[in-house]
């Protein structure tokens, strides 16, 4: 039944269109998992109990934007790294405070992206931050998307960025 389940979120993965008008959205037990591309998934907080389901869903790398303490009921991102360490996939830790997406947390996110990794699961509180994140690294990447191209894979998903567009169009501009 697992090997089931699993070869049917692959194959809804290849067959639902990323520009659909709804993502696709995996279970896990803290957060449901949303799809913004066919590589790199958001998540609110995860905890070390998600990581064999992110894991049998065929994510690769876990990042985690949430700076510690943030809340005290969240784990730590040395506890998700060993979660993730011992489910063999790779953990990058890149801390975002809530409202402040830096350039170094923009250009750590492109270096890990820039590794071709696989399915990436990025988390924070809610999803918004690694979302966002994820826009403003497409628009720095020397052969990133266009500006369309990004607001309809964040728009796809439910997540707004229209207060980035400016930053966006700066960013494409200086590539």
């Amino acid at each position: 039944m697992k090997h089931l389940c699993f070869c049917l979120a692959i194959v809804s993965a290849l067959v639902w269109p990323v520009a659909a008008a709804t993502t696709p959205s995996h279970t896990i037990a803290s957060s449901p998992l949303q799809q913004l591309d066919s590589n790199y998934f958001v998540a609110g907080q995860l905890t070390p109990a998600d990581v064999p389901a992110l894991k049998a869903q065929g994510v690769q790398v876990i990042v985690d934007m949430r700076p510690d303490g943030e809340a005290p009921d969240q784990p730590t991102s040395a506890q998700m790294q060993q979660a993730a360490q011992q489910q063999g996939l790779a953990f990058f830790y890149i801390p975002i405070a809530h409202g402040t997406i830096t350039d170094e947390s923009v250009g750590m996110l492109q270096q890990v992206l820039a590794g071709k990794p696989g399915k990436v699961a990025a988390y924070c509180r809610s999803g918004k931050r690694a979302s966002r994140s994820y826009a403003l690294a497409l628009a720095s990447m020397k052969d990133g998307p266009s500006q369309a191209h990004i607001n309809q894979l964040l728009q796809a998903s439910g997540h707004n960025i229209d207060d980035l567009q400016a930053e966006i169009a700066k960013r494409i501009a200086a590539r």
